[in-house]
């Protein structure tokens, strides 16, 4: 089903799909993605590759690293012992041991085979940026700062430091081996370079060049050139002589500059803001520009790191986009790797340049395929930098409504197949959308973060009214009444019913204190009877009609994720079974009573079901749910794997049809078979 449409497989198992009637948009072919390897219970900050490959060794926020074999993805080992992120990890050059540096300010050096700890150096008293190995594995040296730089070089096999740098104020920016591994070389913010002997453990100069603060030093792989980057955008190149450096060429780029040497150190790529110089060293000229812009409207790209393929051939970026940039050094545009959903923070290519491996906030791993696919340009109209926070079908079920967290909105005519974006329609994350009930359609939707309501024309995506500024507390959630009332839940716990034909949302004809928590979803019974729920973890029945101050039922959900808050609530078309789901799991699934006297809340409950989020009905009643995640449940049973990037942050239902809203800012459509209660 989410295999390529030309691909195969997708061929030899055509016949697993006739009880499919509706599939979710595939590519033609396939991608760059290769894999996704799954097991971080948290984002990763950290990423490196064995000298040979075969290996791969991810950082964690929650203080864990995990080995993992490149080839086939399979997890080898968790290793614990940080009890804070884990910001660096580095497998030594001869691929026997790991060194991992934490937020927690404690080095830790690994059996990089057997994953038993070696060592522990505690003797950073602040946090540490960086650690490396020197070319002969036989030493680290790592740098923390708490506005005194503070430099240690250890010896692999010791806890105890041969010696500490620890001299004057000013952070430093990078630091470098030689790859002879004599010298050690740091970038300072108090405009200096320098140069350490590694041997002699002592400070050979002070070189103070340029106007700005030393942000970047690189060597090239022969250990002859040193190239640093200051704050005015001078770059300069330094050559060793008998006792001390020499500068001897200076560039002007763009700006203050990220530095890499190509393998052969005749080239270098310095990247400044958006843009990729590529620098001929001899000469002195510029032999390529790439544009590291971000293809994301709205999005400004930002280069956070660079690395050369170690044949040259071959430079990827970073431009903060969720996405890697891979160029050829040539005129075309970069090659865009992209699939994680979150910020990418570590990236390294595997020996061969055939493939590159990310690691992402998003908590996977990525191993890509630089042979597949095509170059792409800089810039993609048709991309969102949002992630699906809201969806929503019209009541004939002919459109869908989706909210992104960039502010836009995306209309979707289900039968032609046509979406129209509202971009910008409000200044940040869209909370809520929701059709009116009766009469023309028109679209309310809602930003808890900007404050307004808004009312758009879906056939135009023209704005038709705008309902106010909201002030003490943002909209989280919104709905209509069968009268066509709209129902507003707001964060500091209130519900306010207002008549849409008054526009003013700053004033309501009724309001109720229904929650001490925000209000994260409402939804109503066929009757008009409205159900909220919250964050204080219970879900609540209110008759309108009878009373606004004391609700008709409490129902009190199972303790999950966010201590058990309610964060979707979901009625059957019969108004028999009403489901309450916290962000993660659990979800509780309780018996309605809506006869005058309401029963024991301990009698309503039916049934908790375990890790299970975002509950919604089918039009025959069977109960749709996300396990883990993961997969797509049909009355709590596993249906359908879904992919990475096809995983759902919202779902919604019209019919027996399945919209899946995606962190992308994508929606799905998927129609399962016997879809029945």
């Amino acid at each position: 089903m989410f295999c390529p449409t030309s691909s195969i497989i997708r061929g030899l198992f055509a016949n697993e799909l006739t009880d499919w009637s509706l599939f979710p948009e595939a590519e033609e072919f396939w991608g760059a993605e290769l894999q996704t390897l799954e097991g971080h219970a948290d984002e990763v900050y950290s990423l490196c590759a064995s000298s040979h490959g075969q290996r791969l060794a991810s950082g964690c926020r929650d203080g864990t690293i995990k080995l993992w074999d490149s080839a086939t993805g399979q997890l080898q080992q968790t290793l614990s012992g940080h009890s804070d992120t884990v910001r660096l990890v580095n497998f030594s050059h001869d691929n026997q041991l790991l060194v991992s540096a934490s937020v927690d300010e404690i080095i830790k050096l690994w059996d990089a085979t057997t994953g038993e700890l070696q060592e522990t150096f505690e003797n950073h008293p602040t946090w540490l940026y960086t650690v490396v190995f020197s070319p002969d594995s036989q030493q680290l040296v790592s740098y923390s700062e708490n506005g005194t730089m503070n430099m240690k070089i250890w010896e692999a096999t010791e806890r105890k430091p041969l010696q500490t740098l620890k001299e004057r104020p000013g952070p430093v920016d990078s630091i470098a081996f030689s790859p002879d591994g004599q010298e050690v070389g740091s970038g300072l913010e108090d405009h200096t370079f320098k140069p350490l002997d590694f041997d002699l453990r002592q400070r050979l100069q002070t070189l103070g060049e340029g106007s700005g603060s030393i942000g970047n030093v690189s060597f090239s792989p022969d250990g002859q050139k040193l190239a640093s980057s200051s704050e005015d955008g001078i770059i300069t190149l330094w050559v060793p002589t008998a006792d001390t450096l020499q500068p001897v060429k200076k560039i002007q780029a763009r700006g203050p500059a990220l530095l890499e040497f190509s393998p052969d150190g005749q080239k270098l790529a310095a990247a400044s803001n958006d843009i990729v110089e590529l620098w001929n060293i001899e000469k002195g000229v510029v032999e390529g520009t790439c544009d590291g812009r971000s293809h994301r409207p709205g999005e400004h790209g930002r280069i956070t790191s660079l690395s050369f393929s170690p044949d040259g051939k071959h430079l990827a970026f970073d431009p903060f986009d969720k996405t890697i940039r891979v160029w050829g050094l040539t005129d075309d545009p970069p090659k865009i790797l992209s699939g994680h959903t979150r910020r990418v923070t570590s990236f390294v290519f595997l020996p061969g340049c055939q493939q590159l491996a990310s690691a992402s906030e998003d908590r996977t791993i990525k191993i890509w395929d630089l042979t597949a696919g095509k170059s792409q340009q800089s810039t993609n109209e048709k991309s969102f930098s949002g992630s699906t926070r809201s969806i929503a079908f019209s009541p004939d079920g002919q459109q869908l409504a989706s909210g992104l967290t960039d502010g836009t909105i995306k209309l979707w005519n289900l039968t032609t197949g046509e979406m129209k974006p509202i971009r910008n329609a409000h200044d940040d994350a869209v909370q809520s959308v929701a059709f009116s009930v009766k009469g023309y359609h028109r679209l309310v939707l809602a930003s808890g973060s900007d404050t307004t309501i808004k009312l758009w024309d879906p056939k135009t995506g023209q704005k038709a009214w705008p309902l106010g500024q909201l002030h003490s507390a943002g909209v989280r959630s919104l709905g209509f009444l069968p009268d066509n009332r709209l129902v507003s839940g707001w964060s500091d716990g209130a519900i306010k019913v207002r008549n849409t034909k008054i526009w003013d949302i700053t004033t309501s004809d009724m309001t109720i204190r229904a929650h001490d928590a925000s209000v994260e979803s409402i939804s109503f019974t066929k009757d008009g009877l409205l159900v909220s729920g919250a964050y204080d973890g219970t879900c609540r029945l209110w008759d309108l009609a009878r009373s606004a101050n004391q609700p008709e039922q409490v129902f009190e959900g199972a303790v999950g994720d966010f201590d058990g808050s309610i964060r979707t609530i979901s009625i059957s078309p019969g108004d028999q079974q009403l489901a309450g789901s916290a962000p993660n799991g659990p979800t509780t699934v309780w018996n309605l009573n809506l006869s005058k006297d309401p029963k024991d809340p301990k009698d309503q409950r039916r049934q908790i079901h375990e890790r299970h989020s975002n509950w919604v009905w089918s039009k025959s009643g069977a109960g749709i749910s996300i396990l883990d995640g993961q997969w797509l449940c049909l009355n709590g049973e596993r249906k359908l794997w879904l992919p990475k990037q096809y995983r759902a942050d919202c779902i919604a239902t019209s019919h027996e049809r399945i919209a899946l809203g995606h962190p992308s800012g994508d929606v799905s459509f998927i129609m399962m078979p016997q879809a029945h209660g």
